[in-house]
């Protein structure tokens, strides 16, 4: 038997959260948690699956690592528009969490996340790079580039 707050599969008698219960996502090796559930209808946060209606993570939708079966959460990336919480990539208009910006990591593949920063403020064992980024200062000079723009491997 399973618990008040918990689902019981049909076949091979496991418990799952109830929460999972009709999420899109089968959770009992029978699948018996997806069955009879009508339409699935994700949250603001999340984004459908176009093929099985499973929801995902919308952070995840365009950030080219395929999560639903069908990939439809990669397809038509090239006309999406980000959230106002959010900050747009340059060469692949991807979206990562707008707070992510000069933060000192680059998370666009083309560190435009990185650049045009404002007075970040790079602590005295950082390098402050040209685009504005700060790196450890240990990786300044050391032969691998470290700064989106490459100016932690100039005049060295």
């Amino acid at each position: 038997t399973c618990a008040s707050n918990e689902f019981a599969c049909i076949s091979g008698g496991g418990c799952i959260p109830a929460r999972w219960r009709c999420d899109g996502d089968p959770d009992c090796s029978d699948e018996s948690d997806e069955v009879d559930c009508g339409e699935v209808t994700c949250g603001q946060d999340q984004f459908q699956c176009s093929s099985d209606g499973k929801c995902i993570n919308a952070d995840w939708r365009c950030d080219e690592d395929t999560d639903c079966n069908d990939g439809s959460d990669e397809q038509g990336c090239g006309e999406v528009t980000c959230r106002q919480d959010q900050f747009q990539c340059s060469s692949d208009g991807k979206c990562i969490n707008a707070d992510w910006r000069c933060d000192g990591d680059q998370d666009c593949n083309d560190g435009s996340d990185e650049q045009e920063c404002e007075n970040p403020a790079c602590n005295g064992r950082e390098f402050q790079c040209s685009s504005g980024a700060c790196i450890q200062m240990s990786w300044r000079c050391d032969g691998d580039q470290d700064c989106p723009d490459g100016s932690d491997e100039l005049n060295c």
